[in-house]
């Protein structure tokens, strides 16, 4: 997600396919291509069950939290992914803009409560089983 400057997060000028486009007056305040990473209790919940379910190998299984995504926004009420479809965000007087998905690395491998490096490719390796689509930003206009 990428805070808009404006209400409106339009193309003002005629875009390709009269689709979404950056805002090109944000400020980004991060390295990354946006300044918000959103995620839904949902998604996180169907990563638990797929965890477990695929967990009969007798290994320890961890559950992960959505801070293991380090998201900057939490939400919930919805079904699991739904937020994959969003363009646009409104929160009170905020207005935001989708850049897309959010590619993960090795980070959210690590447990952060326990004070160590746990070697697992849980739970990036389901991720990537399920969820390896490339997912392009929005075009520039």
């Amino acid at each position: 997600m990428r805070c808009s400057s404006s209400k409106k997060s339009l193309c003002t000028s005629t875009g390709q396919n009269g689709r979404l486009c950056r805002d090109t007056r944000s400020k980004l305040s991060f390295v990354n291509e946006g300044q918000l990473l959103l995620i839904s209790e949902e998604s996180v919940s169907d990563l638990n069950s797929r965890l477990s379910s695929s967990n009969g190998n007798g290994k320890q299984h961890v559950l992960v939290d959505a801070m293991r995504f380090r998201p900057n926004i939490v939400i919930s009420g919805s079904t699991p992914y739904r937020e994959d479809n969003w363009k646009r965000l409104h929160i009170g007087d905020a207005y935001f803009t989708s850049m897309g998905g959010c590619n993960r690395c090795q980070m959210i491998n690590l447990h952060q409560n326990a004070g160590q490096v746990i070697k697992s490719k849980e739970p990036l390796a389901t991720l990537a089983s399920y969820r390896r689509e490339k997912v392009s930003c929005l075009p520039a206009c």
